[in-house]
């Protein structure tokens, strides 16, 4: 066992280390902190980031020169990873980075940004009124600003031609399985308001090709 493995091996999320950053997002799993999915993607970024220092386990994260580490990590594999992935993979480090300098100061806003679900009000099977209620003046309320959420981790949006002059965008896992990929065309092709058949049919031939 190498002295990087048994420092990593040893490490505690509040070591302040490379090594502890990599146990801290172990340890937001187990305590419920932080949804599995998010925090296994986020370790996966830092340790292929991190994998460009020599003593990357015993490094001290809060004075990490991070452009340094990360321009390195891009020209190591600039070869061997497409451009989107090395994006990805900076932005998850750096994210996580921040996360844990706040954690480790005690800042209680380090948790990452979550998606709100909106409610559906369910339809009223009630007898609707035709005549309205005089309307009753109110102060004007000013419009709310639209707020863009951060992308979700381990989701990357495709840009794709629908026909011409119309474009749309699907949002997809970045470890997208065949047997995902299958699923997510049959349903788009059950969407289709023409020629429905013909779509079913050819997709069906292709899946029995495979």
């Amino acid at each position: 066992m190498t002295t990087t493995e048994t420092e990593e091996k040893n490490a505690a999320p509040g070591d302040g280390t490379g090594a502890g950053m990599i146990e801290w997002l172990g340890w937001t799993i187990q305590k419920n902190e932080m949804v599995d999915a998010t925090a296994s993607a986020l370790r996966t970024a830092c340790q292929k980031v991190l994998a460009v220092e020599d003593a990357w386990a015993s490094m001290d994260m809060k004075t990490l020169d991070i452009e340094s580490t990360v321009s390195r990590f891009r020209i190591k594999h600039r070869g061997d990873m497409k451009d989107q992935t090395l994006n990805t993979y900076e932005q998850r480090f750096r994210q996580t980075v921040d996360m844990y300098g706040k954690w480790l100061a005690g800042d209680q806003t380090w948790k990452p940004t979550q998606r709100k679900r909106t409610v559906r009000q369910p339809p009223s099977n009630g007898p609707t009124s035709t005549t309205s209620a005089p309307a009753t003046p109110t102060a004007t309320e000013p419009t709310p600003s639209k707020v863009d959420l951060p992308p979700q981790p381990g989701m990357i949006t495709y840009p794709f031609p629908i026909r011409p002059g119309m474009q749309g965008q699907i949002t997809l896992p970045e470890d997208l399985s065949v047997k995902e990929s299958k699923r997510i065309a049959a349903f788009i092709s059950a969407l289709a308001f023409e020629d429905e058949a013909q779509p079913l049919a050819i997709e069906a031939r292709r899946y029995d090709d495979e």
